[in-house]
Parts: C-alpha cells; sequence; structure tokens
C-alpha cells in the first residue's frame, strides 16, 4: 500500500456536508494533493486549499491508523456494543451520558467556511480510502475488522470533532472529585465532630499550599485570587443535615436544601469502591499527566531555545500520537498529536515550536438540582420549576437487543447521577461547555502563528484546562495555563458539591488575563510535571492532584539548576534522568537519616538506610533484564507502604482509608497505565513530617501521639521483615523485580483498539512521555535554523494486513524509545525530498456552489 511511488485516485465530491457560510459563482476546481511520506512512514500532505489539505490528512490517516480512528469514534460517542457487544452497553450509556451532540452540532455549523474546510475535507479524506479499502478488502482492509467482525463506515465532521472532545476534552478537562469528597468529609464528621472533621478535611485535601513549586516562580508574579477556607458557606451547610438517610439527605425547609450530605454504610463503600475503579476523573479514565521543560536564551548554550516535551498519556499500540506534516493554505508545521487530530499538539512550523501539558485548574463543579416529584422532569431553579432539555439514546447491540435511556440536562450540565428517593439530580457544570470545538480549532490555528502575541492569542481561545509552551527562533519562551474557569459565588467551597436551586450559579467566566503566563522567565527557563503554575493557584478538587511541598517537578528543576547553561543533548538527557527516577528518595531519606542515626551498627534497620543513602536514586536495569541494579525502591515500598499503614490510613476512617494507602509503587501485571506520581497518601504524610513547618495545619496527629522518629524505626522494621523474608538477610544480594512496561492493544477507554496479539513490550518501564520531542532554535552548528526530533513508538503506522503481516513501520520506533533515542522530524521540502520513501498524488475534484478556493 505504502510503497507504490505514485497513485492517482479520483475523488469526485457531488455537494459538501455542510453548507458553506460564503456564496460564491459554481465552480469545479481540480487540484493536486501530494502525500511525501519519509523513511519511518511519517506522511507530508501537499496542497493549495485548506479543504485539500485536510483532505489528504484524513485520507492518510485512514490508511495508516484505521481501525484505530474507528474505536476512537466509537469509544468517543458511546456505539462500541455495536460492535463489541453487550459487555460494552454500561460503558456507551456512560458515554452517552457525557456529552451533548446538539451542541457539537451547532459549534459546527457556527463556523467560518475555511473552518468547515477543516473538518470537511479530513472526513472526505478518510472516506475516500475507506471506500477503497471496502472495494478491495483482500488487499487493504486491516486485519483488525475481520478480527472484530465488522466493515468501517463513512465519518462526518462530527466524527472528527468527537475524537478531539472524547479523548482530549473529556480526559484531560473533565476532572472532578466532589462527591467523593463530600463522601470522605461526611466520615470525618461522623467520626470527629463536625468542626474538627473539616479540619481534618483540610488537612487531607488543601486548596493551596504556599510550598508548592510553581512554573511560574514567586519572584514573578503569584495569583491575584486568593481563597479563604475558614469563609467558605458550603461546607458550613453540611452539619444541618440528619445522618443517616437513603442516599443523600436535605433540611426540609430552603432551596438549599438539595446540598447533600452522604450518608453512612453501604453507599459511602460503593463510592469508595467507584473510585477505586475509576480514578474520580470523569468518565474517560484517570489522566495519565506529562512534563515539559523549555530553554530560553539566557540558559540555551548552543542553540537560543531548546524545547522537550513528554506528555504520558500511556502507551499504546498503535502509538497513541501521530506524526503528520502539513504544508500549504498558510500551514507550513511538522510534529505529532493525539489521535491525528486536526491541530497538532506538538510541532512547529519554523518560527515558534509549541506543546503542552494537563493543567488541572478546576474548570468543573457538581450542582445538586431539586426534581420535583409531581412533574417528572422538571427542577427548581431561582424559585420556579424548570422542564429539563432530554433525549432519548437507543444503544444497538450486537447479538442482543437494542437499550433505550433518557439523558437529562439542566442549565448547569448534563445530569450525570440521580437519587430519586431524595429527588436530587447531580448535573456537572464545566467551564468549557459549548467552546470543545474551538479549542480544537485553537490548536490548528496556533499553527500559523509566527510571535508570541499571534501565539497567545489563540491560547485565549483553548478553554480546556491545558498547560500551553511556546519557544521561537530568537530564544524567547513562553508559558499560558490555558482554559476557561468560572467565576464562582462568594463562599463557594470548590471542593463540594452546591445546591442548582439559583443561588450559587457561576457569575460568568473569569477573565484570560488572570490566567497564569510568563514570557522569558527570569530563571531562563521553564519546568513543568503537572504541578502548580502559579504561587497561591488553588488546586483542582480531584484530591489525587495535591500541590504542596512534595512535588515531582523539582526533580526535573535541581537537574536545570545543577548547570548554568545545557546543550540540546543535555536537554534531552534529562528525559533519561527523570524517567529513572525514584520520586521518594528526596523526599524521605532525611527523615530516615534522622530516625536510624543512633541506632547500633548490627542494627537491619540502619543497614537499610545506608543502602538508600548510598544511591543516586536511579532504577537501572540489571543485566538480566529482569531486576534492578539496587534495591532502593523496593525498600521505599515496603517502609511507606508501613508507614501510611499506621498513619493516614490509620486516620481516616474506612473505606475512604483505602484511598491514601497507595506507595506509589503498585503496577499491574505488566506496568502501570501511566507515569509515577508521589502517591497522595505520601503528600499528605510528608506534610505530617514537616509538623510545624507545614503550611498545612496539622488537625489530627498522624502519629498519634507517638514521636515520628518511633513510627519511622516501627515501619522500618516491617519493611526489613517483609524484605528479608523475601530475599534474605544480606541486602547487598537482593535482586528486586523491575518493572515492565506493555504498549497495551486497547486504547485508554479499555476498548479494543487493536488485536490483543499486536501488544508490543519493553522490559524496562520508563516514567516519560508516550511521545518524546524536542525542537531547536538556532543552533549554533549547522544551516538550519531549526532542528526537530521526535520518538512516537512503537511507530508511525497502525496498519495489519488481511493476512496478519503488519507494516513495516508499525513498531520500527520501539526500540528507539527504549534506548531513549530519537529520529528527525523534517520541515523544508528540500529536507522531506532528501529522505523521501515514497510518493502519492491524489486528483480531487470539488463540485459545489459554496466552494471557496
Amino acid at each position: 500500500m505504502k510503497n507504490t511511488n505514485r497513485m492517482i485516485v479520483n475523488c469526485v465530491v457531488a455537494s459538501l456536508t455542510l453548507s458553506w457560510s460564503i456564496a460564491a459563482l459554481a465552480t469545479t476546481a481540480l487540484t493536486e494533493v501530494k502525500i511525501v511520506r519519509d523513511n519511518y512512514g511519517m506522511p507530508h500532505i501537499y496542497a493549495d486549499d485548506t479543504y485539500r489539505l485536510f483532505y489528504g490528512y484524513g485520507y492518510v490517516v485512514a490508511q495508516d491508523r484505521l481501525f484505530q480512528m474507528e474505536m476512537a469514534r466509537r469509544s468517543t460517542q458511546g456505539t462500541v456494543s455495536e460492535v463489541l457487544g453487550k459487555s460494552f452497553v454500561s460503558f456507551d450509556k456512560d458515554i452517552r451520558q457525557n456529552y451533548w451532540p446538539a451542541s457539537i452540532h451547532a459549534q459546527i455549523a457556527a463556523l467560518s467556511a475555511d473552518d468547515k474546510a477543516i473538518l470537511q475535507g479530513y472526513a472526505d479524506g478518510m472516506n475516500a480510502w475507506i471506500d477503497k479499502v471496502n472495494a478491495d478488502p483482500g488487499k487493504l482492509m486491516p486485519a483488525q475488522f475481520a478480527e472484530f467482525g465488522f466493515k468501517p463506515g463513512h465519518w462526518q465532521p462530527f466524527d472528527v470533532a468527537m475524537v478531539f472532545v472524547g479523548t482530549m476534552a473529556n480526559r484531560f478537562s473533565d476532572s472532578t472529585s466532589e462527591i467523593d469528597n463530600l463522601a470522605l468529609l461526611t466520615a470525618l464528621k461522623d467520626k470527629y465532630g463536625a468542626q474538627k472533621g473539616m479540619g481534618v478535611f483540610n488537612q487531607l485535601k488543601w486548596l493551596v499550599n504556599p510550598a508548592a513549586p510553581t512554573t511560574i516562580s514567586a519572584q514573578e508574579s503569584h495569583y491575584p485570587l486568593s481563597f479563604d477556607l475558614k469563609n467558605t458557606q458550603t461546607a458550613a451547610l453540611l452539619p444541618r443535615y440528619d445522618l443517616p438517610a437513603p442516599m443523600f439527605d436535605r433540611p426540609a425547609k430552603g432551596n438549599d436544601g438539595a446540598l447533600l450530605a452522604l450518608t453512612a454504610g453501604q453507599n459511602r463503600e460503593a463510592i469508595a469502591e467507584q473510585f477505586a475503579h475509576s480514578g474520580a476523573n470523569g468518565l474517560a479514565g484517570y489522566p495519565t499527566t506529562s512534563n515539559m521543560w523549555v530553554i530560553g536564551k539566557k540558559k540555551a548554550q548552543d542553540a537560543k531555545a531548546i524545547m522537550v516535551n513528554g506528555p504520558q498519556f500511556g502507551w499504546y499500540a498503535p502509538a497513541y500520537t501521530y506524526g503528520i506534516g502539513l504544508h500549504g493554505a498558510g500551514y507550513d508545521v511538522t510534529g505529532n498529536t493525539p489521535f491525528a487530530y486536526p491541530g497538532l499538539v506538538f510541532g512547529h512550523n519554523g518560527h515558534i515550536s509549541w506543546g503542552a501539558t494537563a493543567g488541572f485548574g478546576d474548570d468543573v463543579d457538581i450542582f445538586a438540582e431539586q426534581i420535583s416529584d409531581q412533574k417528572p422532569g422538571e427542577y427548581l431553579h431561582n424559585g420556579e420549576w424548570v422542564k429539563m432539555l432530554s433525549r432519548q439514546e437507543t444503544i444497538a447491540v450486537k447479538d442482543g437487543q437494542p437499550e433505550t435511556f433518557t439523558v437529562w440536562r439542566t442549565l448547569h450540565g448534563n445530569v450525570i447521577k440521580t437519587d430519586p428517593a431524595t429527588h436530587t439530580a447531580y448535573a456537572k457544570a464545566r467551564a468549557w461547555d459549548g467552546k470543545e470545538v474551538a479549542s480544537l480549532l485553537a490548536w490548528t490555528h496556533q499553527m500559523k502563528a509566527k510571535d508570541w502575541p499571534s501565539w497567545t492569542a489563540q491560547a485565549a481561545k483553548q478553554a480546556l484546562t491545558i498547560n500551553w509552551y511556546y519557544a521561537d527562533v530568537d530564544g524567547n519562551i513562553g508559558y499560558v495555563h490555558g482554559g476557561a474557569y468560572p467565576k464562582r459565588q462568594p463562599g463557594h467551597d470548590p471542593r463540594l458539591p452546591v445546591p442548582g436551586t439559583g443561588k450559587w450559579d457561576w457569575q460568568g467566566l473569569l477573565s484570560f488575563d488572570l490566567n497564569p503566563k510568563v514570557y522569558n522567565p527570569q530563571s531562563g527557563y521553564i519546568a513543568n510535571w503537572n504541578n502548580s503554575p502559579q504561587k497561591d493557584y488553588p488546586a483542582s478538587d480531584l484530591f489525587a492532584f495535591l500541590w504542596g511541598g512534595a512535588d515531582r517537578v523539582t526533580e526535573i528543576t535541581q537537574l536545570i539548576d545543577k548547570q548554568p547553561t545545557l546543550t540540546h543533548e543535555q536537554a534531552w538527557d534529562l528525559i533519561q534522568k527523570t524517567s529513572r527516577q525514584d520520586l521518594n528518595l528526596r523526599l524521605f531519606l532525611p527523615t530516615l537519616q534522622k530516625a536510624t542515626a543512633s541506632l547500633p551498627e548490627s542494627d537491619p534497620r540502619l543497614q537499610l538506610v545506608r543502602s538508600l543513602a548510598s544511591w543516586d536514586g536511579q532504577n537501572v536495569m540489571s543485566e538480566d533484564g529482569k531486576t534492578y541494579q539496587q534495591p532502593g525502591s523496593a525498600i521505599l515500598n515496603a517502609w511507606l507502604t508501613s508507614m501510611l499503614k499506621r498513619t493516614v490510613v490509620a486516620a481516616v476512617p474506612a473505606p475512604f482509608n483505602t484511598w491514601y494507602s497507595a506507595s506509589g509503587y503498585e503496577t499491574t501485571q505488566d506496568g502501570p497505565t501511566g507515569s509515577l506520581n508521589i502517591s497522595v497518601g505520601a503528600k499528605i504524610l510528608f506534610e505530617a513530617l514537616e509538623g510545624e513547618k507545614s503550611a498545612i495545619p496539622q488537625e489530627v496527629d498522624l502519629f498519634a501521639g507517638q514521636s515520628q522518629q518511633a513510627v519511622v524505626l516501627d515501619a522500618l522494621q516491617d519493611a526489613w521483615q517483609t524484605l528479608s523474608t523475601r530475599y534474605g538477610t544480606d541486602i547487598n544480594t537482593w535482586n528486586t523485580p523491575a518493572m515492565a512496561l506493555t504498549f497495551r492493544a486497547n486504547n485508554f477507554f479499555g476498548v479494543p483498539q487493536a488485536a490483543a496479539k499486536e501488544a508490543r513490550h519493553q522490559a524496562e518501564y520508563q516514567n516519560r512521555g508516550t511521545e518524546n520531542d524536542m525542537i531547536v532554535f538556532s543552533p549554533t552548528s549547522g544551516k538550519s535554523p531549526v532542528l526537530a526530533w521526535d520518538v512516537v513508538a512503537p511507530g508511525q503506522s497502525g496498519f495489519v494486513a488481511p493476512d496478519g503481516t503488519p507494516d513495516k513501520h508499525y513498531d520500527d520506533q520501539l526500540k528507539m524509545y527504549e534506548t531513549f533515542g530519537r529520529k528527525p522530524l523534517w520541515l523544508t521540502p528540500q529536507e522531506v525530498s532528501a529522505n523521501q520513501e515514497s510518493q502519492e498524488i491524489l486528483q480531487v475534484t470539488v463540485s459545489d456552489p459554496h466552494y471557496v478556493r
């Protein structure tokens, strides 16, 4: 398929699906689309107008990733059961309940003609290849379709947009744990009383920690809006509720009666169990986060600017991101992007480069709607009964009966849960609701930006809570904590649900001027590992992301700070150093050394700590490819597991204590699903060990009246008992198992996007980007104004031929990734031509009275 040097495809589009808004004289346009693939199979598209440029994009995506994209489309729209059967019915229901199709259609209909051409051209290009596949399935049909027993269908612009909505917006900007937080708070009040219970809640789930490392230094700026936990009214309302109740209870009088108070017993168990499986991050799964460092002209040694990005989406086969070059119609870019979005998330255009990490600002709130027991589908708002929007959904089920249900929506957002016993519905309000397509196109349009002002103009239109990064050919660097955020009513505690009766409605959205941002920071660099963007910036209500004194971004910044300047090779080497680094050694070694300082030489606990002290924290594989050279992480895992059980877990009532028991080292059988982080329990423990130095008030003594030293030593004894039983009494002979890494055949939803046998395995887990890329501006060596590389494992292609033979570019970057290698990213026609593997020409005819070239 891809080794053909030249292929001519005639595609006549009788009329475009969308009615373009700009009328013109009837015209028939015949223009070439040229596709050139480099020696890693990455395509470059050349066309003179927007429609054909993105037509070529959709065409090559269908060639390379048709089954992956088909399952992404089904995963994001809730139609998996139609092809995979009844086991996915619940999944499909949850997905459909979490978006509003009419809103997406309306956003697309309101686009300009040129923006419509992006989505329509992309869809039509995919359809052109799908038609060829269906006409010649014996040669072109990806083997996965036969494996799962169905054929690909045509795409519409809506489908293109929904892949972005479901995999970016609903994965990285849909985080909320407000109901989980309320469940925890209620249990804490039961155990400690109302006032102290609230204090313990603040100890476990703070919003602002002044000690948190920030991407923008405190000397540069701080967040201008303050938040006072003592003056929140929503939390103060909670003691009014009688417990227990069937699910959620409220007082008999007053519109604020819709505010929630979770019951004890079985329902709490269910909430805790649900959290354990979902990660409390919306329906699209738990985010796995990312890192970034950008070196500017003050800090770069052999260039003016260096950008290194490591988006940590998790690992999948085919690859999570897709490489592409787009040339024409005002675009001249190269890079890669998740699920082949029509806008590159990681790349450059020769003038500027850009990248991204998850921002985790709080852009989602839960509103408790009081629903009528007399008039189904009505809820109370501003003293009047209002009818909810609704739509009927029918799920087609392979080898089963269709299932029909209703999705409800209030003015706050989609209803995600109802409690008929208390006449309460819980609606999810998202600050980016109605801005999904604009957010996608902000990434598309920023590919044309040439400087900081034009680039930040697009950042302002990107409503998802995503960090954006910038560098340019003159050595300027910048950062924006992107997203739209609500202007909440005074007294609204964003960690908890609020009544939907009107009093707590948002006062609009905050101005983009308030979004944290910096241009050419004094330090000369920008670093982020999903940490706090700015001093005093409030954390998300998702309790797993506590920004505090314990943060992994320090592993990046301390390496950069050690050197007055960095070459681009040194910047790339930071990937290897950070990806192998144990994240807990730096945090807890001083405590361990202090606790064991007076122990006799023969005490094995002292030997454990000395082993840690002699270690640099790098998890390096032994020659056997199965174990680590040093048992440091195994020691810290065993100690921290016992330490958390003795402190945080003991202080939190069941079943919520299980949320805090993880040491951060736990993995599945074949490796973790995403990047390792410092566990939430470890972050809380770190603040407790800081004692009076911690900025977080310690309402409850996590050491239960014992000295810190005594608890630390007892946990060390537990660690010794566990490890010596397993490995023997000579620490020097311990061969602790290394963590493996698997590129999974299921996508992050858990939906197959490949046959199970397509999973790829790597012996060494690396805490790094799913892909890594580096852009170097104005290098001192060479003639090019920009050098760029990336590594997209397993490879560019996901195509498996009908006979089961994978494309040669399916996994040709796997070894490169494992050894921290990289491949060039080409931009200019001369570079692309010099590294050409194949070329394809499409003749695309468009006949439409509204077509504008």
